[in-house]
């Protein structure tokens, strides 16, 4: 675990499980302004960048900002309390969760993509990454995660590997680039890149998991209208920005630094908004099932996984979602936007 987030989980109580006040779908937030980083500067955070500068977040009272990061500075801003609600990786959370870290996890993102593993031309096989670094953005990170399923897949025990956390899929291209690492999962556009380079080769793809969004518990037990204010945002955010391409391509190019008056700029930012469209991913909502059973609990220590073990329901908190599927948030959705290709929306 990093030490960034060893440092701030000591000084925290135990509190994950508390219950929050009962969220109202149609109360006024209580915290009006958030600041909700993206993990990554990728087509994939598409959706809720527009969702906040499109101005949905507003239509339910909140005020929401989404500076380009990356998954580590997200983990430090999220345990230094600077950040009260964001994505967080599988693995940082289950850590933070046994270590006493008032976290809970509150709804998934399904991509049903995965991430380019390219490798330098000297490897041939995953086997031949036995004994090599591998690029990651952040260890505990879902990219990670999504590596380590990938290593197991192809016969490596991911302990026979060493992670390098890099920040940002740019930096792990521009370390394959330079030769030091082996290895490492690009997303789009950074894999179309990575294509162009004779010294780098596909390997494979690696799945990736549900995407968690978590929360501050202690600050959710005073920000329960709050959270479902910024649910609400985030999914009708998602609604838009599918179904309407005129207004989304602005948004998306300007949060990729690409122009689109200019025809290679324009191609891309289009290749970029049609990787990410539905069914590839789907609208933020609860978790799967087996979420915990599949995603989170083979890829963690046992100790952590017996910490989570002792209250599931501390580590997952659907009542957020609950409120919102209840209000009949996502049928009037469908209603009002159309159906997203791939998703039936929970009732």
């Amino acid at each position: 675990m990093p030490a960034t987030v060893v440092a701030s989980v000591l000084v925290f109580s135990s509190t994950a499980g508390a219950s929050a006040l009962s969220p109202n779908a149609t109360a006024a937030p209580e915290t009006t302004s958030l600041t909700v980083p993206t993990p990554a500067a990728s087509a994939a955070e598409g959706p809720e960048v527009y969702a906040a500068a499109a101005g949905f977040y507003k239509r339910y009272g909140l005020t929401v900002a989404t500076p380009v990061s990356d998954s580590g500075t997200v983990l430090s801003e999220f345990t230094a309390g600077a950040v009260r609600i964001d994505g967080v990786g599988q693995l940082q959370t289950a850590a933070l969760y046994s270590k006493g870290f008032p976290v809970q996890v509150i709804g998934c993102t399904v991509l049903n993509l995965a991430f380019h593993m390219f490798a330098a031309s000297s490897i041939t096989s995953v086997k031949d990454l036995i004994g090599k670094s591998i690029g990651t953005t952040a260890l505990g990170s879902g990219h990670e995660l999504a590596e380590e399923v990938w290593l197991e897949k192809n016969g490596v025990n991911p302990s026979q590997v060493k992670f390098v956390p890099l920040g940002s899929v740019p930096d792990i291209l521009a370390a394959l680039e330079s030769g030091s690492i082996a290895a490492g999962g690009l997303s789009y556009p950074v894999w179309a890149s990575a294509q162009t380079d004779p010294h780098l080769h596909f390997l494979g793809l690696a799945p990736i998991p549900p995407s968690p969004d978590v929360v501050n518990s202690q600050w959710a037990k005073g920000n329960a209208n709050t959270i479902v204010a910024y649910l609400e945002g985030t999914i009708e955010g998602f609604y838009s920005y599918v179904t309407n391409e005129k207004a989304a391509l602005p948004v998306l190019a300007n949060f990729l630094n690409l122009n689109l008056s200019v025809p290679a700029d324009k191609a891309e930012v289009v290749k970029g908004y049609e990787t990410y469209l539905p069914p590839a991913t789907q609208p933020l909502t609860a978790c799967p099932s087996d979420y915990l059973k599949a995603d989170v609990l083979p890829y963690i220590p046992a100790a952590e996984g017996a910490e989570i073990g002792h209250d599931a329901s501390g580590f997952v908190n659907t009542s957020y979602l609950n409120t919102v599927i209840d209000n009949g948030f996502y049928t009037k959705l469908q209603s009002e936007y159309g159906a997203i290709k791939g998703f039936t929306p929970p009732s």
